[in-house]
C-alpha cells in the first residue's frame, strides 16, 4: 500500500555532483519530515557518487539518515526492483537520502525512471522530479505538502522556473506543443494555466498512479523531448496541466548538456522525428527535416554530418520498439570522443 503523506524528491545526475549538492542543500534546510531524496547517479565519471556521499554523510544535519545502492545491471523494472529491495534496510526512517548508483549512463529518462521504481518500492506515493541544476525557494516543501494533499487527479503539476542568475526573470511559466514545429515550447510569463499542453520535467509533481495508468519515460529517447513525449500522452489521457505560481525553483540553464553540442544536435533532431511521427503530420515532419539539413549547412556552429546521422536514425527508428531505439542511443553515446551529460 503507498503511503499518501511521504513524498520522494528524484534528482538525476552526471558528473555534477557540485550542482546536485547544492540542491540537496537548498531542500534540507528545510522541515523534511517524511521527504525522502533519491539521488540517481547515472554512470558519473568525474567520482561523483564518492564526492556526494563523502559530502553528505558529513553534513551538519545528523537526523538526515544516507544510504548507498548500487545496482549491476539493469534489464528491465522487474530486474531493478528485484535488486534493490535486497539492499533496502528494515528500518524506515521519517527522512533519508538514497544515493543510487548506476552502472552505466543510461540517459536522463530512464534515470529518472529508477528513482520512480525506487520511490515505489519504498511505498512513496507522491513524487518531485527536479534537476540536479536548481535549487528551490526556503517554503519549497511546505508547499509541496499542500500540493499533494489537495485532490490532484488527472493533473501533471510545476511551478515558476527562473533563471539561477536571474532571480526575477522567468524561464519557464508552463508551456505548449508546437504540431508545426514539433516542439514543446515554454511560456516565459506566468498566463494563469490557460492553454498548458506541457511542463518541462525540470520541476514535475506527479503521482505514481500516473506512471501506472501512463507508463513510464521512453527510456529510448534517451536525453531531450522525453518530456514532450510524456505530456504528449498525458494530454492524450485527459489530463491537465498546471503551474503553482507559489512554487519557485531557480534553474542554472543547461549546466551539463551544452558541454557537447553534437549531444544535443543528435537527440534533439533524431528525437523530434520520432515523436513527430506520431504527434505531427507528415508534411510538418518533412519541413522540418528540411530545415534542420539546411540549418546544419548555413549554421557553422552545427555539424551537418551530426545532423544528417540523427535524421537517418529518426527516420529509420521511428516505428522501432524502446529497447532498440534505446541501444541505439547507447551506441552514440559511447561512441562518442567524450560521454556526454544527460541532465537538462
Amino acid at each position: 500500500m503507498m503511503s499518501s503523506h511521504l513524498i520522494s524528491i528524484i534528482i538525476v545526475n552526471w558528473n555534477g555532483w557540485r550542482d546536485t549538492v547544492s540542491c540537496i542543500d537548498s531542500i534540507v534546510c528545510q522541515d523534511i519530515t517524511n521527504v525522502h531524496i533519491i539521488v540517481v547517479d547515472n554512470g558519473s565519471e568525474d567520482n561523483s557518487f564518492s564526492q556526494m556521499n563523502n559530502y553528505l554523510s558529513n553534513s551538519a544535519n545528523d537526523s538526515l539518515e544516507v544510504y548507498s545502492y548500487f545496482i549491476k545491471k539493469i534489464i528491465n523494472r522487474q530486474s531493478f526492483i528485484h535488486d534493490i529491495t535486497l539492499q533496502l534496510p528494515s528500518s524506515k526512517p521519517t527522512s533519508s537520502i538514497s544515493l543510487l548508483k548506476l552502472p552505466e549512463n543510461t540517459g536522463f529518462a530512464n534515470g529518472n525512471n529508477c528513482g520512480v521504481w525506487l520511490s515505489e518500492v519504498m511505498k512513496i506515493d507522491n513524487i518531485i522530479l527536479l534537476n540536479n541544476d536548481v535549487e528551490v525557494s526556503r517554503e519549497f516543501i511546505e508547499i509541496a505538502r499542500g500540493v499533494f494533499t489537495k485532490n490532484n487527479v488527472k493533473k501533471l503539476m510545476s511551478g515558476l522556473i527562473y533563471y539561477y542568475k536571474r532571480r526575477n526573470e522567468l524561464w519557464s511559466a508552463g508551456g505548449y506543443w508546437n504540431k508545426w514545429k514539433i516542439n514543446g515550447y515554454m511560456y516565459d510569463k506566468y498566463n494563469g494555466n490557460r492553454n498548458n499542453s506541457f511542463l518541462t520535467a525540470c520541476c514535475w509533481f506527479i503521482n505514481t498512479d500516473i506512471f501506472r495508468e501512463v507508463g513510464y519515460f521512453n527510456k529510448g529517447l534517451y536525453l531531450y523531448m522525453e518530456d514532450v513525449e510524456y505530456c504528449l500522452r498525458l494530454k492524450d489521457n485527459k489530463y491537465s496541466f498546471i503551474v503553482i505560481p507559489d512554487i519557485k525553483v531557480y534553474h542554472k540553464v543547461n549546466s551539463s548538456s551544452n558541454k557537447i553540442s553534437n549531444v544535443h544536435e543528435y537527440f534533439s533532431v533524431r528525437n523530434r522525428i520520432i515523436v513527430g511521427k506520431k504527434y505531427s503530420s507528415l508534411i510538418w515532419l518533412s519541413i522540418y527535416v528540411l530545415h534542420q539539413l539546411i540549418g546544419s549547412i548555413l549554421n557553422q556552429q552545427r555539424s551537418f554530418s551530426v545532423t544528417m546521422l540523427a535524421v537517418r536514425h529518426g527516420i529509420k527508428y521511428m516505428l522501432s520498439e524502446e529497447t532498440e531505439l534505446y541501444h541505439l542511443s547507447k551506441s552514440f553515446v559511447y561512441g562518442a570522443q567524450a560521454a556526454p551529460g544527460t541532465n537538462r
